[in-house]
């Protein structure tokens, strides 16, 4: 059996670790700086041009009924309204605010509802 030497000492683990740790230490540092100067989705909303029609909003509460920008619309209302405004309005955006409680089949339903109307771009959002 071979003993190391009494004089001779081996490496320590923290030692060879070290490099690593930096790195990850920077590889954090570059995420954080990174995560900070991309533009959030909250921002990019609300700095659309000046070209850009503002952005429709329509909800679909937990009991399932449809505002259009707070008003309360039943389907053929709300089908008659989304047709007016995508003749208006031919390149504007649409945001769909469901409830989390909602059906699925209600907000599927406003969808093919406002493509039927024409209108191309639609956000969902969910809310509470």
């Amino acid at each position: 059996m071979k003993l190391p030497a009494p004089g001779r000492r081996r490496r320590s683990a923290p030692e060879s670790a070290l490099p690593l740790i930096n790195v990850v230490f920077l590889l954090i540092v570059f995420f954080l700086v990174a995560g900070r100067l991309a533009p959030n989705a909250a921002s990019a909303l609300a700095d659309a041009g000046t070209d850009k029609p503002a952005a429709l909003r329509v909800r679909v509460d937990a009991n399932n009924r449809v505002r259009w920008n707070e008003a309360l619309l039943d389907d053929a209302a709300f089908s008659a309204r989304a047709i007016d405004w995508s003749q208006q309005n031919p390149h504007g955006d649409v945001r769909v605010e469901a409830d989390t409680r909602a059906s699925a089949d209600r907000v599927v339903a406003v969808f093919q509802q406002l493509r039927a109307a024409g209108i191309a771009n639609v956000k969902l959002a969910g809310r509470r």
